[in-house]
């Protein structure tokens, strides 16, 4: 008999390490047109949105109508779209994304200004739907047709159907009702005070982080059921070892990938919501910013926003790829 991590055993772990690389590389190779999509998508179709910064610009202060192509030519705005797509590579090329419109400045350190609190949002947001989801929904599984399984279930559907901002209006208005406690107004960073800073986030967070762990719940519990039901799961059961054992041990990793890759995709929803959550709790991050951007039609800071928004939920679905394929090993073998 070949000693437990003889030649073979070596070989074997070669062969598995070499075959992720390649996963890893094709994965990788792949998302690298959907970026280039992308970016000409951005360069272009903003280009052909209605009402441009001249016509703020008239609109605002007493610019005549005889210096319009002046300003448009200083602005690069009569450019051919090839024209204008080159030279949006050059400005991501120099990690500038172009120039506001307004603020005479790069539009990268626009946006790496109000990055800090949109990233502190989601990633409490991600952090507490992921654990309140997996927990509740391999409850829900375990307890299957029991009053705590009915109770996951009604709280899961409930909060799938109301939209973020009654949710939000929810959240502020019943701790002021019965314990007249309200949300602080001003903003404070985790990294400054982290006790007012939790404070702070603790209602745009319940209000963001609800619809995502009710999905986890849902598809958490759904792929529970079915791992539970597996051969060798119930091997496991009847070699005597204890139920905490074979959930943890047997069904919880498996019955996770798909929680991963949901994980994955729900991305687009933080940021997509967190426009929203912003809004309603003035938080000064980038959803904010894409409001008050849009408003004043500053297109380049539009497009430098829309394009590193694309390309997070681009590289969060790369990274579910990676992970899915390290999970699961017959991904990356086949």
């Amino acid at each position: 008999m070949r000693p437990l991590g003889g030649p073979g055993a070596q070989a074997g772990k070669r062969v598995g390490e070499f075959a992720l690389l390649q996963y890893t590389l094709r994965r990788v190779a792949g998302s690298i047109p959907t970026i280039l999509l992308l970016i000409f998508a951005v360069s272009v179709f903003t280009r052909l949105i209605p009402g441009t910064a001249v016509d703020a610009m008239l609109v605002d202060s007493s610019t005549s109508l005889q210096n319009v192509e002046e300003i448009e030519e200083r602005l690069g705005m009569n450019r051919s779209i090839p024209e204008a797509y080159f030279d949006y590579l050059l400005s991501i090329a120099d990690g500038s994304l172009g120039t506001s419109l307004y603020a005479d400045q790069d539009v990268w350190p626009i946006i790496r200004g109000r990055a800090l609190p949109t990233i502190q949002l989601a990633v409490m947001a991600m952090l507490i739907s992921g654990v309140l989801g997996v927990a509740v929904g391999v409850l829900s599984a375990v307890k299957r047709n029991s009053i705590w399984d009915y109770m996951a279930r009604l709280m899961v559907n409930t909060s799938l159907g109301v939209p973020n901002f009654v949710v939000a209006t929810v959240v502020v208005i019943l701790p002021a009702y019965f314990w007249r406690w309200t949300p602080p107004l001003r903003y404070t960073s985790m990294f400054d005070d982290p006790v007012a800073g939790f404070f702070f986030f603790l209602a745009p967070v319940l209000t963001l982080a609800t619809a995502l762990s009710a999905a986890i719940a849902r598809l958490t519990r759904t792929a529970t059921l079915e791992v539970m039901n597996e051969d060798y799961v119930r091997t496991a059961r009847s070699k005597g070892l204890p139920e905490g054992t074979v959930i943890y041990r047997h069904v919880l990793r498996n019955s996770l990938m798909p929680v991963v890759t949901l994980l994955g995709v729900q991305i687009a929803f933080l940021l997509n919501g967190s426009i929203i959550t912003e809004q309603v709790f003035s938080i000064p991050g980038v959803g904010t910013l894409l409001i008050q951007k849009i408003a004043e039609r500053d297109w380049p800071v539009v497009q430098g926003l829309t394009l590193v928004g694309g390309t997070i939920v681009a590289l969060a679905n790369l990274g579910v790829d990676i992970l899915y394929g390290y999970i699961n090993p017959r991904i990356r073998l086949s």
